[in-house]
C-alpha cells in the first residue's frame, strides 16, 4: 500500500520513483482530484497556483511542472553530496540505513577528484570508465554514482535523461554460481551439540532445523506467530523413493517484515513442541547470544565451531540430497524466486534421471 501525507494542495502519494503531488480540493459543488506530475513541492506549489486561477481548464504539467529552470552547469560539490546523503536516510520510501548512506557518501567523495568542478552534463563515459579500471570498489561507485546522477534528474531535476553519462555504465558481473561455497553442516555435528545448549537456544536450533527460517522469523514467530495444528491431516513429502503421504501436525504462520505471510509445515513432534515453548516465552535471544551459545556447545562437545547462520543451508542442503527438488525446496524456505534456490544450491541438487550409456569394460584395456 502506498504511503500517503498532506500538502497545501491536497495530498502527496508516495511510491517507488518518489513523491507525486495530487491535488485535491471541492470548489462550487465539483470535486478536483488531479496529479500536479510534479514530485518537488516548489513546482507543485506553482501546478496549485495555476489550478486555483481555473480549476476547469487546468491541464497537469503546464507552466513549470518540473520546477526552476536548469542551472547553466551542474557541478558536483560536497554541498550537492551532503543533501544527497541526507536525503537517503530521510526519505519517506525505502529510507536508505545509515551505513548504506556513509558508504555512498565515501564513494562520492573519491568522484569529486573525476568531476574537479567540470559540469556533470559533459564527462563522458569514456572518462568514467577508465577511472574505473582499479576493482577495488568498483561496483559500489558506479551504484553510488548512477544513484546520486538519478536523484538530480528525478527529484532536483538538474539534469535531463539524455545529458545523465551514468545511464550506459554498467556494474560488474555478479559472482557466478560456481563461487558460493557450501556451508551446511554435518548432521551429527549439529546433534552433539544440541545437549549442551541452554534450553531456549536449543529450541531456537531445533525450530530452525525444522523449518528452514532465518533466525529474525524465529523472533517474529515468537512475539507474533501462530499455530495451527491439523490433526487427521496429511502432506505430500518428496523423498529419493518418490513421493510419500505422511501426517502434517501443524502449520506455523509468521508475517514477513515487508508484508506477505509464511506457512510452514511441521512434521515432527520436536519441532512443534520447541514451536510452542518459544511462543509461550514470547521471545528469542539475540543473535551474538546464540552465536556464542552455539560456539560455546562447540567446545564442550569437541566439534568443529559453525555459526547460527549456517542452519538455513544445512536444512535446504539436507532436503536436496535427500530427495526433494529445487522447486519444493524453494517453496519451503520461502524464496521469492527459484532463481535464488538455484544459484545457492544447484551443485547440491543430485540427477534424477539417467539414460543407458556405452560401457567399457575393463577401462578399455582389453584382456
Amino acid at each position: 500500500m502506498q504511503k500517503r501525507t498532506q500538502w497545501l494542495g491536497g495530498y502527496i502519494r508516495w511510491g517507488k520513483r518518489g513523491p507525486a503531488f495530487i491535488i485535491h480540493r471541492h470548489i462550487d459543488g465539483r470535486r478536483y482530484h488531479v496529479s500536479t506530475k510534479c514530485r518537488t513541492e516548489e513546482a507543485a506549489l506553482e501546478q496549485l497556483a495555476a489550478f486555483e486561477a481555473d480549476p476547469a481548464a487546468y491541464k497537469p504539467g503546464a507552466r513549470g511542472a518540473r520546477g526552476p529552470a536548469r542551472p547553466v552547469v551542474v557541478t558536483l560539490t560536497a554541498d550537492l553530496i551532503t543533501e544527497y546523503v541526507e536525503w537517503m536516510v530521510s526519505r519517506p520510501y525505502s529510507p536508505a540505513t545509515t551505513r548504506h548512506a556513509d558508504r555512498h557518501f565515501l564513494r562520492l567523495k573519491e568522484w569529486l577528484r573525476v568531476y574537479r568542478g567540470r559540469d556533470i552534463r559533459e564527462v563522458p563515459l569514456s572518462e568514467l570508465a577508465e577511472y574505473l579500471h582499479d576493482k577495488r570498489m568498483q561496483t559500489m561507485r558506479i551504484q553510488a554514482l548512477k544513484s546520486f546522477c538519478a536523484w538530480l534528474r528525478t527529484t532536483k531535476y538538474l539534469l535531463k535523461r539524455s545529458e545523465d553519462p551514468t545511464l550506459d555504465l554498467k556494474e560488474p558481473p555478479r559472482k557466478a554460481t560456481k563461487d558460493y561455497r557450501p556451508v551446511a553442516i554435518p548432521p551429527e555435528r549439529i546433534l552433539a551439540v544440541l545437549p549442551h545448549l541452554p534450553p531456549t537456544s536449543r529450541d531456537v536450533m531445533v525450530l530452525r532445523l525444522g523449518t528452514g527460517w532465518h533466525n529474525s522469523e524465529v523472533e517474529r514467530f515468537a512475539s507474533t506467530g501462530r499455530i495451527h495444528e491439523t490433526p487427521g491431516r496429511t502432506i505430500m513429502l518428496m523423498t529419493a523413493h518418490g513421493p510419500q503421504q505422511v501426517p502434517l501436525l501443524a502449520v506455523l504462520r509468521v508475517r514477513h517484515k515487508i508484508g506477505g505471510e509464511t506457512n510452514t509445515p511441521i512434521l515432527y513432534p520436536e519441532h512443534l513442541a520447541a514451536a510452542k515453548r518459544l511462543q509461550a516465552r514470547g521471545r528469542i535471544p539475540n543473535q551474538l547470544t546464540l552465536n556464542r551459545h552455539t560456539s560455546q556447545a562447540c567446545a564442550v562437545a569437541g566439534v568443529p565451531r559453525f555459526l547460527n547462520w549456517h542452519l538455513r543451508h544445512t536444512v535446504v542442503s539436507n532436503a536436496l540430497q535427500e530427495g526433494a527438488d529445487l522447486e519444493h525446496a524453494s517453496v519451503f524456505v520461502g524464496h521469492l524466486n527459484v532463481d535464488t534456490t538455484q544459484r545457492h544450491y544447484a551443485q547440491l541438487d543430485l540427477p534424477r534421471k539417467a539414460v543407458p550409456v556405452l560401457r567399457v569394460l575393463g577401462g578399455g584395456k582389453g584382456r
